[in-house]
């Protein structure tokens, strides 16, 4: 019954992502607009000579996804000391980093799109679940290493792994590891679609280890 309510309710939410139904119930006066915070491109703007003026900053705004971000999902070590600066430097001057930041650059200079699909979709979150918190919303590039990852406070969106046709020079070497039935949806239509399961999943309905069997 637990998981039929969580895949109603989600379909419920990708009817209001993608289709204007006229029996949804009238959500336009709820006041929420989502806005997706830019990660990636302060990131982008950081030289390696200004890491210790800058990164203090910049672990400030953003907190439990900074930390996540650095030790988790790039691992360059811990965000508690300075010591993985030289890491990140190594990171920031990859080619295939830049080449891939390209890639987001080109396909996502602005993500109004889906910051207004995911505002409707709150919005009807917020209407049937008026004191469900919800999460803040970070866009990043990772390496291919997550793509919806869901923190404390946070839903991170790992732009790399929804470039669409921009992909189509990275997506085939990571068949080892990522199948082209799954890559092969990593386009930023699905941005939406995804960031609202993981929410879903993960905070509104999460899963216990008791439920969880071998299929």
């Amino acid at each position: 019954m637990r998981h039929l309510q969580i895949y109603l309710f989600f379909f419920i939410c990708l009817l209001a992502v993608s289709c204007n139904n006229k029996k949804s119930p009238d959500v336009s006066h709820i006041d929420l607009k989502v806005r997706i915070e830019r990660f990636d491109q302060e990131l982008k703007n950081l030289n390696n000579t200004d890491l210790p003026s800058k990164i203090p900053g910049l672990r400030k705004k953003y907190t439990w996804f900074y930390d996540d971000y650095m030790e988790r999902m790039i691992s360059v070590g811990s965000a508690a000391d300075t010591f993985y600066y030289s890491n990140l430097r190594s990171v920031l001057k990859n080619e295939d980093y830049i080449a891939l930041k390209a890639a987001v650059e080109k396909t996502f200079p602005d993500m109004s799109k889906q910051e207004h699909e995911l505002t409707q979709a709150f919005k009807y979150i917020r209407y049937y679940y008026p004191k469900q918190k919800l999460p803040r919303l970070i866009s990043f590039i990772s390496g291919f290493a997550i793509q919806t990852p869901v923190g404390n406070d946070y839903i991170g969106i790992g732009l790399d792994m929804f470039l669409g046709s921009s992909g189509a020079v990275f997506y085939p070497a990571l068949r080892q590891s990522i199948p082209q039935y799954i890559s092969r949806r990593f386009n930023p239509e699905n941005i939406s679609p995804r960031v609202v399961e993981a929410l879903i999943r993960e905070n509104m309905f999460p899963e216990e280890d008791k439920d969880r069997s071998l299929l």
